[in-house]
């Protein structure tokens, strides 16, 4: 028999054939396996899965080849029996020890989207699985060189911009901290402790957060930037970046951070990358002028100072779109609408060089001033391009809410929900649905709230909230009372309580609760709460010159945060301009609507019309009225649309006694816009005035189930009941309107008619 050496035998078994050929084809499929992945946008987990599974699998391979690969018939051994069902055992353990918590599907899908000019088009979006949120911070500032103090807010805000190119990142910008700094006692520029940080990422329901330092040496920045898990505050990454120009570290940190929190996927680029220089500036002058506007604006509350440092930004750099972007919304917010139309029309001339998301806020806000209905068809297409972004969510929800229109904002919500945005979106959907009345679908999203953020969790009670909505105040009670024990100085909750004491008629334990609020404060935001609680505690009671000087005195001290113009402007909406009516201050207010109407830059499109129709109404002249409404109908339907329109005209048709239009509107109004019929003011008035007593009567009953404190309510059953003929019931309900208004002004109107009716009734 002729000696064969091993290699021969092993030819001659097809030992090497096979396994060349199993090693090329699983080469071969790995590629094609990655090519789908990135074709069809699949997890790169697959292509990794691949891998694993064809390595793993090979003793296997080479074992079943190495005794059958000779031709004719073969035996199994004991060996094989064995070896090749644990090694495909071990295969399948292996891949679901490291893959069990990896999402395999599809990373993006494939959407349809149509633009403000109802262009269509098909673009690809990550799904939310894939999608990190990251706060990031000022920076530590360790350059003493003046000139390089812009860049601690700055750099951020770049970096923002620069990562936000990708779809897959959502970013909390540095200048929408400045609450969250103030709640914990962290002045702006102060250094924020790690364990700081980490609440404040998870207070913003972020996943991850970026503390990073910027020193100099010479002519090179260097950069510490650390990455933090949100969660549980553990590092994820951390990296030094040294270089002569800090745009050129912010593309280098970019690039780190989705390589590193990507990993393969950021071979796959599905986006337009560009360099950080690009979207905002890259004149370093323009730049360090345009954050000293951010500091002014969004951290020293100076609103008006911030236009100056804006202007040098755009005399640098004509062509900063992102600075007459801010220069409009600053415009805007002073009132000065014409100069902010044509800041925002610089924006859109500079838009194209600029990353997509940045366009769509400039292409939005321009909207916003001459098309309300593009706003509105940009803002749905820019949901459906950033599902994960919760800007164009808020953004819409704001404009339906605004225009009284609950259901359109609850749809827009619920897609938001489905889309990974849960956090305060489910606070707010809560209340649209207490609103509207559905308490179970409410206290639905309250334990969702609580039992997907637990620690935001504590201290809130959307229970005692649903028994509020429901009337059930002893109940209300009872939640509020075990959480003021384990946060005895949390002002919500102690203002929950006192709003609780008035809806039980205890009014000076209600007073008692406000004033130990108050001394409780701790921030000016906190006070600014309380006082507001105060003054509406004031009014409903009566002292309705109280109430006036509280409103005022809560004005001025907002005034230490807040721009002075948005400020004064509370002076227009409609319980200030209530307050003065039923006060007989109507001279007063009139003139200082004047004073601002003539201090502050080409106001009245806004807020002219909006006093002249707000007083017309609550002082129930009829000849004012009609005259605001010819001069200002179309402005209003331009601004509150049509929703908000039926609200106007239910109030304008009841001012001018077309009772049965008043009634027609306020059912439509009611049925529109959803909202609990139980929360309205103005049916058991107009079914009056309407002859419809016993629906005048029930609804008016319905109001007083949640909102028993109402004297005017009581006031308005009063009449009905005296029109039905029934003067006992009558005379109660005066009786408990002047009881709620025991110690009431001798100016306030409300309880002057009370009293003659009273006297009407007799005893």
């Amino acid at each position: 028999m002729e000696n064969k050496s091993f290699f021969e035998r092993l030819w001659e078994r097809r030992f090497i054939q096979y396994t060349l050929s199993y090693i090329v084809g699983s080469w071969g499929l790995i590629q094609f396996i990655d090519w789908i992945v990135k074709r069809y946008h699949y997890a790169s987990s697959w292509t990794d899965i691949a891998l694993i599974l064809f390595l793993t699998l090979l003793p296997s391979v080479l074992l079943f080849t190495y005794f059958h690969g000779r031709p004719g018939p073969d035996k199994w051994r004991p060996i094989e029996k064995v070896f090749i069902p644990f090694n495909i055992v071990l295969t399948i353990a292996l891949i679901i020890f490291m893959f069990s918590g990896s999402d395999l599907g599809a990373t993006a899908t494939k959407v349809t989207v149509t633009n403000e000019e109802g262009e269509t088009e098909q673009r690809l979006v990550p799904k939310s699985a894939f999608v990190k949120r990251v706060v990031l911070f000022p920076w530590e500032n360790k350059i003493e060189a003046e000139e390089d103090d812009w860049m601690s807010l700055g750099l951020p805000i770049l970096l923002d911009a620069d990562l936000e190119q990708d779809n897959r990142i959502i970013v909390v910008e540095p200048q929408n901290l400045k609450g969250e700094f103030d709640n914990y006692g962290y002045p702006p520029g102060s250094k924020i402790p790690l364990s700081i940080q980490r609440k404040i990422a998870q207070d913003n329901y972020s996943d991850l957060f970026l503390s990073t330092a910027i020193e100099k040496t010479e002519d090179q920045y260097t950069v510490n930037a650390t990455l933090y898990n949100a969660v549980d505050g553990k590092e994820f990454y951390q990296e030094t970046y040294t270089g002569p120009d800090p745009l050129a570290l912010i593309d280098e940190m970019t690039e780190d951070f989705r390589a590193k929190v990507y990993v393969r996927d950021t071979q796959d680029k599905r986006f337009v990358d560009l360099p950080a220089s690009n979207l905002y500036s890259s004149s370093t002058e323009a730049l360090r002028a345009f954050v000293q506007a951010v500091r002014l604006r969004y951290f020293e509350n100076d609103l008006p100072g911030s236009i100056v440092p804006l202007q040098a930004a755009i005399e640098a750099d004509p062509s900063f779109a992102m600075a007459h972007l801010q220069m409009c919304d600053n415009l805007f917010y002073l009132n000065q609408t014409d100069a902010a139309k044509a800041s925002v029309q610089q924006a859109m001339k500079y838009k194209e060089a600029l990353s997509e998301r940045q366009q769509l806020s400039i292409k939005f806000s321009y909207q916003s001033f001459f098309s309300v209905d593009k706003a509105i068809a940009l803002a749905n297409m820019w949901c459906q391009l950033y599902p994960s972004d919760y800007k164009p969510y808020n953004l819409l929800m704001m404009i339906y809410r605004n225009r009284n229109d609950f259901n359109a904002a609850k749809a827009i919500g619920q897609k938001a929900l489905e889309n990974g945005h849960s956090g305060k979106l489910l606070l707010t959907l809560a209340r649209l649905e207490l609103l509207q009345g559905n308490e179970e679908s409410a206290l639905e999203y309250y334990e969702r709230f609580a039992q997907e953020f637990p620690e935001q969790s504590k201290g809130f009670s959307g229970i005692g909230q649903v028994y509020m909505s429901m009337g059930e105040f002893e109940k209300a009670k009872e939640q509020y009372d075990k959480l003021i024990v384990m946060n005895p100085d949390d002002i919500k909750i102690m203002l929950q309580l006192s709003e609780i004491e008035g809806r039980l008629l205890n009014f000076e334990a209600e007073q008692a609760a406000l004033q130990d609020a108050m001394r409780s404060a701790k921030s000016i935001q906190d006070s600014i709460k309380v006082m507001s609680g105060l003054e509406a505690y004031y009014a409903k009671t009566g002292r309705i010159n109280q109430s006036i000087q509280q409103m005022q005195d809560r004005w001025a001290y907002s005034e230490r945060i807040y721009p002075e113009q948005q400020v004064k402007s509370q002076l227009f909406f409609n319980f200030s301009v209530q307050r003065f009516v039923i006060a007989d201050r109507i001279d007063e207010y009139q003139a200082l609507a004047n004073d601002y109407l003539q201090k502050y830059e080409n106001p009245y499109a806004n807020f002219g019309c909006v006093s002249d129709l707000n007083l017309s109404l609550f002082s129930e002249t009829k000849p004012d009225a009609i005259d605001v409404m010819e001069r200002c109908e179309e402005h209003f339907k331009v601004t509150i649309g049509p929703k908000g329109m039926l609200m106007v005209y239910a109030y304008y048709y009841k001012v001018i006694e077309d009772y049965p239009k008043a009634l027609e509107y306020s059912i439509l109004m009611r049925d529109s816009s959803g909202i609990d019929p139980g929360l309205m003011t103005l049916f058991g008035e107009i079914y009056r005035k309407n002859g419809d007593l016993d629906n005048s009567e029930a609804s008016i009953k319905e109001f007083l189930k949640k909102q028993p404190d109402d004297g005017e309510q009581h006031y308005q059953l009063a009449l009905t009941y005296h029109e039905m003929g029934k003067p006992s019931e009558a005379r109660e309900e005066v009786e408990l309107a002047l009881k709620i208004w025991k110690d009431a002004d001798p100016n306030f109107i409300p309880a002057q008619k009370a009293r003659a009716l009273a006297a009407e009734l007799g005893g």
